[in-house]
């Protein structure tokens, strides 16, 4: 198709006709914006053509009388006669309208896809959040249990406590732990007291083989405390029942990925620099962990795979 400089058509071939859906004669004279579905883009391209003298892959949606569009991408440039003289527009255009159904199906497909990607890995977080959270909220009360438990079950060469007693003493405490509920409650706290109650109960079981884990690696690792007199007593303002939970599961991976004769030490005093604060510290003569894999020590969620070295 050529236009005049004004954007008038003056010829066209027989794919314009039939993009159209107009005779030559129909098209010859009219205003080239007429044929597609924004004029002003239509008229805005022609205005380019003569400023820059050419113009590339450029987009309009033609429209023929019947109300049919089609996306056409084209090329145009400036003719002149003999003398050098502008006599206006040349331009070729080419049937994109395929192309750009698959890409607007392609573009909807990566947007859905994207917002699935987003679903699973919130998803994803969440469990992984809820797996951690719950399998650190479990495990004091079931620690509890267990270690009642082992006491209730004989032992050789260990003289059998009075059973009556005991077993509603024993039951009694079972039962509190079980019912623990995530209500923090901030006190003063005795907190060498409260390592010393968490350093008892993980001992009285350090030995004991746990059903599903083995624990030959850490049979005679047993943890000591390390607390160097102090003369005023250190107090902390925390929730004594989440405090000891977490010296009992420092305490209970300290001793299960523990080497052969193995040791653990539970530290407590102030802390360096803030004397306001209590430095609560266990070390444990176990493997410890690569370089690599320091910095995923504090995140806040761990894959349980990873989390499981991470003890």
């Amino acid at each position: 198709m050529t236009t005049d400089p004004a954007g008038i058509i003056t010829d066209v071939n027989k794919q314009m006709e039939a993009l159209t859906g107009c005779t030559r004669d129909e098209l010859i004279g009219a205003p080239f914006k007429n044929y597609f579905t924004d004029p002003g883009r239509a008229e805005a391209s022609i205005k380019q053509v003569l400023r820059e003298k050419k113009i590339t892959n450029y987009e309009l949606t033609a429209r023929a009388w019947d109300g049919k569009t089609t996306v056409v991408s084209f090329n145009a440039t400036t003719f002149y006669d003999r003398d050098r003289k502008l006599q206006g527009v040349f331009a070729a255009a080419r049937d994109v309208t395929e192309r750009k159904r698959l890409d607007q199906a392609l573009e909807e497909q990566n947007v859905e896809l994207k917002r699935a990607r987003a679903a699973a890995e919130k998803a994803n977080l969440a469990k992984s959040a809820f797996l951690s959270s719950m399998s650190h909220e479990l495990r004091s009360p079931l620690n509890a249990i267990l270690g009642f438990a082992q006491l209730i079950i004989p032992i050789p060469r260990r003289p059998h406590p009075p059973r009556r007693p005991a077993s509603i003493r024993f039951s009694t405490r079972m039962v509190s732990a079980g019912a623990d509920q995530r209500n923090p409650r901030s006190r003063a706290d005795r907190v060498r007291k409260t390592c010393a109650v968490a350093r008892a109960h993980v001992a009285g079981r350090s030995h004991a083989r746990m059903p599903g884990h083995d624990r030959a690696a850490g049979a005679k690792a047993r943890p000591h405390n390390d607390l160097p007199p102090i003369r005023s007593p250190l107090l902390c303002r925390c929730d004594r029942t989440r405090l000891k939970q977490v010296l009992i599961n420092l305490l209970s991976n300290a001793i299960k990925y523990n080497q052969p004769n193995g040791t653990v030490a539970v530290a407590v005093d102030r802390a360096s620099g803030a004397p306001e604060h209590t430095r609560v510290s266990v070390k444990d003569t176990g493997a410890g962990l690569p370089p690599d894999m320091l910095l995923q020590a504090f995140s806040a969620v761990q894959p349980s795979r990873t989390r499981e070295k991470l003890y």
